[in-house]
C-alpha cells in the first residue's frame, strides 16, 4: 500500500494495490460529521457515439438495488446516509453524508460499503431501467421548458457541435429508449474499474481505517491502471444558433473557448469571470442592468473540463433590447484590453467574493469531500483555496494579463445562441476581425 503525506498535515493519500486511489481531508472535522465520495473517471465522454445518456442512466439505475441489498434495503440506506449520484462530462460521482450526531467508524465505513455495493453489484433490472428512463424523459421535458437552461444547450450544440459535450449529458428520449440491460452491464464493466476509482473522505475520518474499508469493499475489482486519456478533444466552431419560442423574454448565451480544470491560469480566469459577470458587483451587472437597463438578468459561468472549458456570459432582456444588450456586453470584453482594462478595486471585490464562496464550501463536507476526489483526478496538488487573500500581485498580474492580451485573441472566435422572441438582425456578432458568423435558425 503506496502512502503520500500531502504538505497539508490534514490531507493524507495511499494508492491501493488494485490502483484504487484513497485520499482523505480531516481540515475541516471539528464536529463529529463526514463525508464520502466516490469519483468514477467515467462520465458522457465515455460513451460511443449510438451510447448518448448512458453514463447518466447507467449510475441512476445503480441505486435501484443491487445483489448484495434488495430494492427496498437499497433504499432505505440511500435515505439513511442522504447518497446520491452526479454524473458529468468526465466522471460519475456517488456521494453519502454521515450527520454530526450518527458519525464515526462504523457508519463512515458503513456509507462507504453502501457506495461499493452500487459500483460494483448494481442488478440493472429491465423494470429499474425502464422507471429511470420514464424519470429522464420528464427531465428532459421541463428542461426544454425552461428558457434559460435551453439556451446555455444551444450554446453548446454551436460550438462543439456533434462533439458529446454539445449534447446534453441525459440524452434524448429516442436514445434513452436504444438503451438495454445489455449495454448498461457492458458500459459498467468496461469502466468501473480499480484505476479509475478515487475514494475521498471529509470531516471526522481515520484515513488508515478509510483506507481499509475501500480495500475490503472494493476487493472483487483486480489491479488496473487509470485508464488513458485518449478521448477525443472538442473542436471549437465560431457559430450561432437561433429558436424562435414563444416567451416573456429573449434568452442569450456567449461562449469563448477557456483553459481546462487544473490549468496554472484557471484561478485568473476565476477571478475574471468573478470580475465580468459573477455578482452585483461585477461589470457587466452595472453597465447593463444598473446604469443602461438593458437587462432583466446576466450573469457569467466558467465551466472547466478535463481538457478544454468554456466561458459563458449569459442573460434575458425584452426582445427590443436583446440585440443591445449582446453589443453592450461585446463591447465591455473589448474594453478589459484597452478602454477600461480591470481595476484594483474590480480585482479586490472579485477575489473577497470568490474567498467568501471558498471558505462557505470548504464548510460544507460533502463539498471538500468531491473537491479532494477530483483533486486526486486531475492531479492538481493538495486540496487548499485557490484565491487568498490578501490577493498575491502575482495573481493580480495575470489575471490582468489575461484580460489584456488572451481575452482579444479569443474574442473572435465566440459563439452566440439565442431563444425567444429575439428581433432578426438586432445582434452583430463582431468581435473584432470583421468576421460575420452567419446564424442558423434551429427548430
Amino acid at each position: 500500500m503506496s502512502v503520500d503525506h500531502c504538505t497539508q498535515a490534514a490531507v493524507r493519500r495511499t494508492v491501493l494495490p488494485n490502483g484504487i486511489r484513497v485520499i482523505t481531508d480531516t481540515t475541516a472535522a471539528g464536529g463529529n460529521a463526514a463525508a464520502i465520495t466516490i469519483l468514477i473517471e467515467c462520465g458522457a465522454r465515455h460513451e460511443r457515439q449510438e451510447e448518448h445518456g448512458l453514463a447518466n442512466l447507467a449510475a441512476q439505475v445503480s441505486l435501484q438495488g443491487t445483489v448484495t441489498r434488495g430494492a427496498l434495503e437499497t433504499a432505505r440506506e440511500l435515505e439513511r446516509f442522504r447518497a446520491g449520484v452526479a454524473v458529468d462530462a468526465d466522471h460519475s460521482c456517488f456521494q453519502a453524508a454521515i450527520a454530526g450526531g450518527k458519525a464515526g467508524p462504523g457508519p463512515v465505513e458503513d456509507a462507504l460499503h453502501l457506495l461499493a455495493d452500487l459500483i460494483t453489484n448494481a442488478t440493472c433490472y429491465d423494470e429499474a431501467i425502464q422507471m429511470e428512463r420514464a424519470a429522464l424523459e420528464s427531465e428532459i421535458a421541463m428542461a426544454a421548458a425552461a428558457p434559460a437552461r435551453h439556451t446555455r444547450a444551444l450554446l453548446r450544440s454551436a460550438v462543439w457541435r456533434d462533439h458529446v459535450l454539445g449534447r446534453p449529458l441525459i440524452g434524448s428520449g429516442a436514445s434513452l429508449r436504444a438503451l438495454d440491460r445489455r449495454r448498461l452491464l457492458r458500459f459498467i464493466e468496461q469502466h468501473y474499474r480499480a484505476g479509475s476509482i478515487v475514494v475521498a473522505a471529509a470531516g471526522a475520518v481515520e484515513h488508515d481505517r478509510i483506507a481499509n474499508a475501500a480495500a475490503d469493499a472494493f476487493r472483487q475489482l483486480g489491479p488496473s491502471e487509470p485508464i488513458p486519456w485518449a478521448l477525443p478533444k472538442p473542436v471549437w466552431h465560431s457559430d450561432a444558433l437561433h429558436k424562435r419560442a414563444n416567451t416573456p423574454e429573449s434568452h442569450f448565451a456567449i461562449g469563448l473557448p477557456a483553459v481546462e480544470y487544473g490549468h496554472a491560469l484557471s484561478a485568473s480566469f476565476r477571478l475574471l469571470d468573478r470580475v465580468t459577470g459573477g455578482g452585483t458587483h461585477s461589470r457587466l451587472y452595472r453597465r447593463l442592468k444598473i446604469e443602461q437597463n438593458l437587462v432583466r438578468r446576466i450573469r457569467s459561468s466558467y465551466q472547466p473540463y478535463a481538457d478544454t472549458g468554456i466561458w459563458m456570459i449569459e442573460g434575458s432582456a425584452t426582445p427590443e433590447k436583446e440585440g443591445q444588450a449582446v453589443a453592450a456586453i461585446l463591447e465591455e470584453l473589448h474594453s478589459f484590453g484597452g478602454a477600461r482594462p480591470v481595476t484594483e478595486e474590480e480585482l479586490w471585490l472579485a477575489a473577497r467574493e470568490l474567498n467568501e464562496a471558498q471558505q462557505t464550501a470548504a464548510r460544507d463536507l460533502s463539498t471538500r469531500a468531491k473537491q479532494a476526489a477530483f483533486c486526486v483526478s486531475a492531479n492538481v496538488g493538495p486540496v487548499e483555496p485557490a484565491v487568498p487573500l490578501p490577493l498575491e500581485s502575482r495573481q493580480a498580474a495575470e489575471t490582468d494579463a489575461l484580460a489584456r492580451r488572451t481575452l482579444p485573441v479569443w474574442l473572435p472566435e465566440l459563439g452566440l445562441a439565442r431563444f425567444g422572441p429575439f428581433h432578426a438582425g438586432t445582434v452583430e456578432m463582431d468581435a473584432g476581425d470583421g468576421r460575420q458568423p452567419q446564424p442558423r435558425s434551429v427548430q
